[in-house]
């Protein structure tokens, strides 16, 4: 039998979506997909840059899927995917475009 070895590879996002701008009635539900490779298996996270006077960021998920079950006005705004994974010992990551959510109703 042969020693595989296991290559290691940082981060690729493949896909974020399901649409670039998204728009949603108010009180509805809104989901995001962020599908990425690497290996070893990657983290996810998704991001929400409120706009502010601060820019703040907004931890929303850490998991390669978002789902907001009542949207309401302060879920509008730029999401964006986050995708990292560990290779000897430090961190790899990438970011995804953002993906817009407005909110009508």
């Amino acid at each position: 039998m042969k020693n595989l070895k296991v290559i290691s590879v940082g981060p690729v996002i493949k896909l974020v979506g399901p649409e670039r701008l998204m728009t949603s009635t108010l009180y509805s539900e809104a989901s995001f997909d962020c599908e990425a490779e690497a290996s070893p298996t990657p983290s996810y996270q998704w991001l929400q840059k409120v706009q502010d006077m601060e820019n703040t960021v907004l931890v929303r998920s850490n998991d390669a899927r978002l789902h907001i079950r009542n949207v309401s006005y302060h879920h509008q705004g730029d999401y964006i995917c986050r995708v990292w994974n560990y290779i000897g010992g430090s961190e790899r990551s990438v970011q995804s475009e953002p993906v817009s959510l407005q909110v009508v109703g």
